[in-house]
């Protein structure tokens, strides 16, 4: 799980290597594998993430912001920020 919560002491925008798989935990934040809060993250991920159970997300950003994957030579960006 990866823990998104202080942008001073974190790095914004947060990277996922490839090669790497971030999974949730059950019952911690909801099983979440990537759970933001405080401020609008944005999250580049070149790897893999999944949820732990069938009601959590892969990525949870209470405060908004964007994730982007990249595979190979495309990408996908998705804007959170209401």
């Amino acid at each position: 799980m990866l823990y998104l919560s202080n942008r001073n002491i974190q790095p914004n925008p947060s990277t996922v290597l490839g090669g790497s798989t971030i999974t949730g935990t059950a019952g911690v934040h909801y099983g979440d594998a990537v759970f933001g809060i405080n401020y609008p993250w944005t999250l580049i991920n070149y790897g893999a993430i999944q949820g732990a159970g069938t009601t959590s997300y892969a990525v949870f950003l209470r405060d908004g912001g964007k994730v982007v994957n990249v595979s190979g030579i495309s990408t996908y960006e998705t804007d959170l920020t209401s």
